[in-house]
Parts: C-alpha cells; structure tokens; sequence
C-alpha cells in the first residue's frame, strides 16, 4: 500500500489479464460452448503459443494445425474471433478507479504478455490506448515476464528508474521477478490492493 501522495507522483504499471481486465474468459468459452478444456490446449499454450507471446511466430499461423486436433467446427479467423470476443471482458470497477489515478496526475501503464492479434485488439477495440499513457506487451518488447528484460525495457522506455514504478500483477512469480529488477511490486488482490487514500 502506498499513500495517495505517492501514487499522484509515481509511475502505476498494472498487468493486463487478472489486473485490469478479468481473466479466463477464453478459456472458459472454448469449454463451455465447443467442449474443447485446458487440457486439450495445453500443449499449444505451453508450447508454440510462447513464440508467439514473444513475437517470433505468428497467432493464425501457430494455432491452424492444431484445430483439427480440437475439432474447431470453423475457420482459423472465426477461432481468433471467438478467443478475441471471449476475451473482452474489462474490469470497469478497476479501470474507473485508475482514471480517477490519471486525473490525479499519475501516469499509469499497462505491461502484460500478449500475442500481436490481441494487442491490437485490447489497444484499439477494447480502447485501452485512451485509458493509458502506454501499453507495453511483450509481443512488442520480443521478451516476456519473467524475463528481468521486461522490466528494464519498459522502465527505460518510460525514461524512470526502477524504483520509482509501482507495479501489480496476479502472477506471484512476476511479482517476485519485478521486485528483482527493482521495481515497487505489489500482489493484486482486487481493486482493494491498488486503493491508495480518501483523497483519490
């Protein structure tokens, strides 16, 4: 916890999935409506889907052979479609509070792993890019969380030192990692976890 004071004069960096926009959506859908579990897409996610988090391979291009395998009944566009849709899910209570932040003077950011179809599409779709100075993915910076590049490359992109972020994730083991390249990093537990003071 930090004091009101501090937060309007510090660099705020929240994740992405779990954070700022509520988690399992996709996961969920792809169950509930074609039947097809984690288990099933574990294999991908944990494999080519890495590549593409990191931006060496492309989404449409890494998933195609495996929908056969999942009997998707469509498309490999109306598969992006539905994951792209499924997760739209913004968390409005966390994100109304982080504008009252911004019009408090913090600069506030968002830092999360993502593939370079979804970015997109939480930067312009979901209009994420008016509700933050910068949104930094991982698809873009060619490293992902854990990686201690992560961290330095955005604190050097947003031109501060590591100290002075404060920073909030789901993820303890990218917590842990923040704190290693010396950030300010805090678990997120709910909006609770990020509510500085009366004053905001």
């Amino acid at each position: 916890m930090i004091s009101d004071q501090e937060a309007a004069s510090s660099v705020l960096v929240f994740d992405g999935d779990g954070v700022v926009i509520e988690p399992w959506g996709f996961a969920r859908a792809l169950h509930a409506e074609y039947g097809i579990s984690p288990d099933v897409t574990k294999a991908f996610f944990a494999g080519p889907f890495q590549l593409c988090l990191r931006g060496d391979a492309d989404l449409s291009e890494s998933v195609a052979p495996y929908l056969d395998r999942w009997r998707w009944p469509d498309t490999v566009q109306a598969f992006i479609d539905f994951w792209m849709e499924s997760d739209d899910r913004p968390d409005t209570e966390v994100l109304s509070y982080i504008q009252k932040l911004r019009n408090n003077g913090a600069k506030c950011y968002v830092a999360s792993n993502q593939e370079q179809t979804r970015a997109d599409f939480i930067r312009v779709r979901m209009g994420f890019e008016s509700m933050f100075e910068q949104l930094f993915f991982s698809c873009e910076l060619g490293c992902t969380k854990p990686d201690r590049r992560f961290f330095d490359r955005i604190a050097s992109e947003i031109g501060v030192a590591a100290h002075t972020v404060h920073f909030w994730d789901d993820s303890g083991s990218y917590v842990r990692a923040a704190r290693s390249a010396g950030w300010n990093a805090h678990a997120f537990e709910g909006i609770e976890s990020i509510q500085f003071g009366p004053q905001i």
